[in-house]
């Protein structure tokens, strides 16, 4: 029968929050924070997707065959992080280049949580996490 493991990154930023894993939209269970889950699968096409709270990962597919084993890693998106901090530094950037503009300060200041709010609960739902296949060294 194929197995899969499935590692989670140790990160603070999520090590209280709990995160469930799903095979072909079937909850399997949790993993906890840099934890490792083994499981076997059935020959064929699968979907494997992680979710924490609201967000959650994109869906990876994958398929196994007999006795076929992979390894895949699940943690927080470093990409969607980076824009966050672009769009948090930008306004404070401004903010100092342009220090006698103090009436807009306040938006400039807002601005930015709303955007990452927005951005969570819309496009960057399912990009908060993410889930790689481990490639095998041969």
């Amino acid at each position: 029968m194929p197995q899969i493991k499935i590692h989670r990154k140790l990160d603070w930023t999520t090590l209280l929050k709990p995160m469930e894993l799903y095979i072909d939209d079937q909850k399997i269970g949790r993993i906890d924070n840099g934890g490792t889950r083994e499981l076997e699968v059935s020959p064929g096409l699968h979907r494997i997707r992680a979710k924490m709270t609201w967000v959650g990962s994109r869906e990876l597919q994958f398929t196994m065959f007999n006795k076929e084993s992979k390894e895949f890693s699940v943690g927080r998106n470093n990409g969607l992080l980076l824009f966050f901090l672009v769009i948090i530094f930008v306004p404070a950037l401004l903010q100092h280049i342009y220090p006698h503009k103090q009436e807009p300060s306040l938006i400039i200041g807002f601005l930015p949580i709303a955007i990452i709010l927005l951005t969570l609960v819309t496009i960057g739902k399912n990009s908060y996490l993410s889930i790689k296949e481990i490639a095998k060294n041969k």
